[in-house]
């Protein structure tokens, strides 16, 4: 009862239902009426009739009425309100108009699916491509981790080997410097000659 005598609320009512209407995508949301639907067999089939059409329409236009309401956007609301009625209960305009927008639901939908099937085929492409490039990178480290490994035994054997160079120059170094021993058994050195006797002068 405090509600109803409750100017403000009942201001703040009626721009919601107004708001609500204005921002209705079909006939079937201005009103407030449930939507249309497929069948088992593919057809549009819609769960509501004249009476429902009519409660509706009485029901918010008791919000939106230019003689009961003096929001801005009331005018605008009750012509939807009018022309929804107008279409939903004519039995032409009703049959065609429910048949689109069960049409443009199983557009959107199938839209949706596929988007949904192609967003998923994009994340495995991106996951394989990721993959590959991770496999990619290990291999070119593991390859350059080789390359290194084998420049390194190869300067070792390098250094080595110079190593064993210069050992083999300095004993070849102090071989010549000592002198060289005679052979046991060899020739025996000779003998200085003797000096000559001096002949003595023979007189006669």
């Amino acid at each position: 009862f405090c509600a109803m005598n409750d100017p403000s609320r009942a201001t703040s009512s009626s721009g919601g239902v107004i708001r609500a209407i204005l921002r209705g995508a079909n006939h079937f949301e201005i009103l407030d009426l449930p939507k249309p639907y497929p069948d088992l067999v593919g057809e549009a089939a819609w769960d509501a009739g004249a009476d429902d059409v009519n409660r509706a329409f009485r029901k918010r236009s008791l919000h939106c009425h230019p003689d009961k309401s003096r929001h801005p956007d009331a005018p605008r609301a009750f012509d939807l309100l009018k022309k929804a009625k107008a279409c939903l209960l004519s039995d032409l305009e009703r049959e065609a108009y429910i048949r689109d927008h069960v049409k443009m639901q199983q557009t959107l939908w199938e839209g949706s699916w596929k988007s949904d099937r192609e967003a998923a085929e994009a994340r495995e492409r991106i996951a394989s491509a990721r993959c590959n490039a991770q496999e990619e990178q290990t291999a070119l480290v593991v390859d350059a981790m080789k390359r290194r490994r084998d420049k390194a035994q190869s300067a070792e054997r390098k250094k080595q080997r110079s190593a064993l160079r210069a050992q083999a120059s300095s004993a070849r170094r102090v071989a010549d410097d000592e002198p060289e021993e005679e052979e046991e058994g060899g020739p025996e050195p000779r003998s200085k000659p003797a000096p000559a006797r001096k002949q003595r002068p023979r007189f006669f």
